[in-house]
């Protein structure tokens, strides 16, 4: 049997050809006592032997998620990554995902992760609906940063309430027949964005300038889409709009 790094996490070739994912805990003892158990096999050589590039260390990484805010000025969406720190070095794992053992290979080094903090990072990514960093759709990323927890770092604070680039442009379905100005257009998509994020907000417009004809454009969307009903509380002199 030896050491190997396969599909770059640290494993273990057996006598009979399978492959073993060891544990952090039985990488540590193998290294660092001599011995070890896998699959009730004792294991005498270091991992460090059969890899000498290797570097083994003996302290686990902090995990933490960080959050990049949308950057407005430049049309980019919020993304999100894990980060590794240990000694105020930082490290970006690329490769995170649910499924990952409790170690980690970054470059030459392999890296304990206390179990611990890999399932608050797990369940965080999971509760947001990702399976795994990148970029963060409008939801994800409010939903991200309201998360009380230690394990978030935001990147730019100043940033925060930016909430990116330009919806896009989407064209009403064919029950509406009304007929959108181009600042109303603008609102509608929107409108729209926010709707298939499943999130709420308010059309802040001047009275006169259409708010309800925007409203009347998302719903009939809605009504396309095959969503339920929708219910509106408005006075009584508009609703004449909505009966055409």
């Amino acid at each position: 049997m030896r050491w190997i790094v396969s599909a770059g996490i640290l494993s273990l070739e057996l006598s009979n050809g399978n492959v073993a994912v060891p544990s952090a805990r039985q990488i540590y003892q193998a290294e660092f006592t001599g011995k070890t158990s896998i699959d009730d096999i004792e294991v005498t050589i270091r991992p460090s032997q059969d890899i000498p590039e290797l570097s083994i260390s003996k302290y686990p990484l902090d995990l933490f998620i960080l959050i990049n805010p949308p950057k407005a000025e430049i049309s980019l969406p919020a993304t999100c990554s894990v980060l590794g720190i240990r000694n105020e070095k930082r490290i970006r794992i690329d490769n995170f995902s649910v499924e990952m053992p409790d170690h980690i290979l970054q470059g030459n080094t392999w890296y304990p992760l206390v179990r611990d903090s890999v399932q608050e990072i797990e369940e965080i990514i999971l509760k947001n609906g990702m399976s795994s960093p990148g970029v963060l759709s409008l939801k994800q990323y409010l939903d991200l940063i309201k998360h009380h927890s230690e394990s978030l770092i935001i990147e730019d604070q100043e940033a925060i309430h930016h909430i990116g680039a330009e919806p896009t442009v989407v064209t009403p379905s064919q029950l509406f027949v009304g007929k959108l100005y181009p600042y109303q257009r603008n609102g509608y998509n929107w409108l729209t964005a926010i709707s298939q994020e499943e999130l709420g907000c308010i059309l802040a417009d001047e009275m006169g300038l259409g708010k309800t004809v925007q409203i009347i454009a998302l719903l009939c969307d809605e009504k396309t889409a095959g969503k339920g009903s929708s219910l509106i509380l408005a006075p009584a002199t508009i609703l004449e709009n909505c009966y055409a």
